[in-house]
């Protein structure tokens, strides 16, 4: 809770770039992904969204923390749906949302 309050102080001031606000928002979500229950990992996955989308809205050299952010979200997301959240698990959770976007329904056997 004192981590939340002080991040939040600090995204307020005008004294600091976005990316130290990117910065602090990965690394909470660091935290509660290293947490593992599944309340913690949709607060990470949260996290890590708003820190994808600062960087998104600060654009440019951001990309290769994009990639980052965006990994991590895909590595919840295969835990959330009782995974380990390895790299084989991340890229088949990455493969469903892209076919759940596009309208398509997923059979598991």
């Amino acid at each position: 809770t004192k981590l939340l309050s002080i991040s939040r102080e600090l995204k307020q001031c005008d004294c600091l770039p976005i990316p130290m606000g990117v910065g602090m928002d990965e690394h909470i979500g660091d935290f509660f992904e290293s947490c593992s229950d599944d309340h913690s990992l949709k607060r990470a996955k949260s996290f890590y969204e708003k820190a994808r989308d600062a960087i998104v809205a600060w654009g440019g050299e951001y990309k290769l923390d994009r990639k980052g952010v965006d990994y991590k979200i895909k590595r919840v997301e295969a835990k959330l749906s009782g995974g380990s959240g390895n790299d084989r698990q991340v890229g088949k959770a990455a493969a469903v949302k892209l076919l759940q976007r596009k309208g398509m329904t997923i059979v598991s056997h």
